[in-house]
């Protein structure tokens, strides 16, 4: 298993430190933050495969969600796809990271919590 795997296996063990997802008008990509660092995610239908980036750069997460895609942007990133990794597992750690962001954009997990909670009382 590769490091990106390790690492996205280790965001989803702790989906709390997923924070300010933001997406982009221009893309559908989501772009977060996992605990101070900038990533963002993009499944490519066409492709049947999900990009993963890396922001090392200092670039706020507003700016990388809001640059449009036909301006240069300058941005650094490192990027991870299904493809490249070829993995079932690498396939499905992306695919079960990108549900819990697009979840986390659309409050789906407050949501489900809340739901889940209704039964404690």
């Amino acid at each position: 298993m590769t490091k990106i795997v390790q690492a996205v296996n280790t965001m989803l063990q702790h989906p709390e430190r997923i924070t300010k997802v933001l997406v982009s008008d221009f893309t559908g990509e989501y772009y977060f933050l996992y605990n101070k660092y900038v990533w963002s995610i993009l499944y490519n239908s066409a492709e049947n495969r999900y990009s993963l980036y890396f922001y090392p750069g200092t670039a706020t997460i507003e700016e990388l969600a809001d640059a449009r895609p036909d301006e240069p942007q300058g941005q650094e990133c490192i990027h991870y796809s299904t493809k490249e990794l070829g993995t079932k597992e690498a396939y499905s750690t992306f695919q079960e990271l990108y549900k819990v962001v697009q979840e986390k954009l659309f409050k789906v997990d407050k949501v489900l919590e809340e739901i889940i909670n209704e039964d404690k009382f």
